[in-house]
């Protein structure tokens, strides 16, 4: 179906596909279209974490409506989480809450493919990812990958951050790191050879980074998945 919001930022077009809005406390009103009417699904939702994504330039204050188009992604979330709520199973709040940060996080991935949609750069980053992914047993130029595609590299760095949230290093860093966990966990090479292997400086240094990003060092982690 159809229609319109309204709220002080102005009178909005509602279509099918179309994600509204409603932040607490300020004042709308919407209705359907007299001619197709249409079937409108709600979620009310708050927290900290809700909050701090709500503060992403996608969920700015005078961005009211959001043209989702019909995604499978959205949907199929969106209809898991009334299932939930209907069914109401022991922790059916707690795994619809991560359901909604889901969703919100395909939102703000949606609206930066959006941005990059059509542009030489998308396609350059896209070639960058995969060639990070070729290169995980060394270290990749970055700068000379910007320089062979005729762009600069500060441009490039911050178009990649925006389109994957990363810079260009720490996301070849958490590929690594990503590819050392399995080989911790599928492989008996030692940590010392996972560690030069993937084209790290030291153990030390590896051992520091992963502890950071998994939360524990590369020793507790085999020997706990051992058990």
């Amino acid at each position: 179906g159809g229609g319109t919001l309204e709220n002080e930022g102005g009178k909005f077009p509602v279509k099918a596909g179309s994600l509204m809005i409603i932040r607490p406390g300020i004042w709308h009103r919407y209705r359907p279209a007299l001619k197709t009417g249409w079937v409108e699904h709600y979620l009310g939702f708050d927290g900290t974490l809700a909050r701090e994504l709500f503060g992403k330039s996608i969920f700015s204050s005078q961005q009211s409506i959001i043209q989702t188009s019909i995604r499978e992604e959205l949907l199929d979330t969106y209809y898991k989480i009334f299932e939930l709520a209907q069914q109401e199973e022991p922790g059916f709040q707690q795994v619809s809450s991560g359901l909604i940060i889901k969703l919100m996080g395909h939102l703000i991935a949606f609206q930066k493919q959006r941005n990059f949609s059509g542009k030489k750069i998308e396609k350059t980053i896209q070639i960058a990812r995969f060639q990070m992914r070729e290169t995980l047993e060394s270290k990749l130029d970055l700068h000379q990958f910007a320089a062979s595609h005729h762009i600069g590299y500060s441009y490039f760095r911050k178009m990649f951050k925006e389109y994957t949230g990363l810079s260009p290093h720490q996301y070849h860093l958490d590929l690594k790191l990503i590819r050392a966990k399995e080989l911790l966990l599928t492989s008996d090479k030692s940590i010392k050879e996972i560690s030069f292997e993937l084209g790290f400086e030291s153990i030390y240094y590896f051992s520091r980074l992963f502890k950071k990003k998994t939360g524990a060092n590369p020793s507790s982690l085999r020997k706990r998945e051992a058990r």
